[in-house]
C-alpha cells in the first residue's frame, strides 16, 4: 500500500493558504506570513534542526546568506580564493567567490513552513527536495566540508603574473634557462612563446608560473 507524502501535502496546503490570504492583503499578510515562517525556520534552543540546501539566484549567495542569518537562522556560505584576470597590463587580483555558486547552508526546523519561509526570501530560489521533502545535509558532511573549505582545499590557486605581447621572458626547460618573447595566451595559466632551443626557433606553451621577465 503506497503511503501518502504528508510533508509534500502539508507544503502545499501552506502555499494555498498564503496565496489566498495574500489576495486580500498582499503586502500586510504576506510579510507577516514570511516573519511566521522563518521564526518557526530558526526555531530555539530546544528545537531539533538539520541543514539544507538552499539554491539562490545568479550572484545573491551573499544576500540570502545575511538575510536568512539576520532572520535569526544559523547559515553557512563556503568560500573561495580565485584569481581575477584583468585585462592589458593591469595584475590579475585575488578574490572571493562562494565555492559552490547559486548555494549555501542553512541549518533550520525541519517542517513545511521553514521550506516556505526560506524558499521566499529575496533572491533565493528553493531549497535542493527529495521524494521526502528537502533534502538533509548529515552533520558529518558538513564537519568535513568544513575541513576542507578552512583547509583552503577549494582555492583556484596564488595570483600568476601577467606578460605583454612581444615582452621578452625566461623559463627553465629541463634544467637549461631559454630565453623567448611572448606571442600570446593559453587559457589563463599559460602562454605562448616564441624560443631558440637547441638551434631551432619553436613555439612552446610554458605555465605562467614558470615565466620570469628578462632582464
Amino acid at each position: 500500500m503506497i503511503m501518502p507524502d504528508n510533508k509534500a501535502f502539508e507544503e502545499t496546503r501552506i502555499l494555498e493558504t498564503a496565496n489566498r490570504l495574500t489576495e486580500r492583503d498582499p503586502d500586510r499578510i504576506k510579510q507577516r506570513m514570511q516573519d511566521k515562517f522563518l521564526a518557526i525556520a530558526a526555531g530555539n534552543d530546544s528545537s531539533v534542526k538539520q541543514w539544507f540546501v538552499l539554491r539562490t539566484a545568479h550572484r545573491k549567495e551573499n544576500d540570502v546568506h545575511k538575510a536568512v542569518i539576520d532572520a535569526g537562522i544559523e547559515a553557512w556560505l563556503p568560500m573561495k580564493k580565485a584569481i581575477q584576470q584583468r585585462r592589458h597590463t593591469r595584475p590579475s587580483k585575488e578574490i572571493m567567490i562562494p565555492v559552490f555558486s547559486g548555494y549555501l547552508f542553512v541549518k533550520a526546523v525541519s517542517c513545511a513552513e521553514s521550506w516556505v519561509g526560506l524558499s521566499r526570501i529575496d533572491g533565493a530560489v528553493s531549497l535542493i527536495f527529495g521524494q521526502q521533502g528537502a533534502l538533509v545535509v548529515s552533520d558529518k558532511y558538513m564537519n568535513d566540508l568544513m575541513c576542507l573549505t578552512d583547509a583552503g582545499s577549494f582555492n583556484e590557486g596564488r595570483s600568476l603574473p601577467h606578460f605583454k605581447g612581444g615582452e621578452r621572458v625566461s623559463y627553465d626547460l629541463a634544467g637549461n634557462v631559454f630565453n623567448g618573447v611572448v606571442e600570446g595566451y593559453v587559457g589563463t595559466r599559460a602562454a605562448r612563446v616564441l624560443s631558440f632551443i637547441f638551434g631551432q626557433e619553436r613555439v612552446i606553451e610554458v605555465p605562467l608560473a614558470n615565466l620570469k621577465k628578462s632582464a
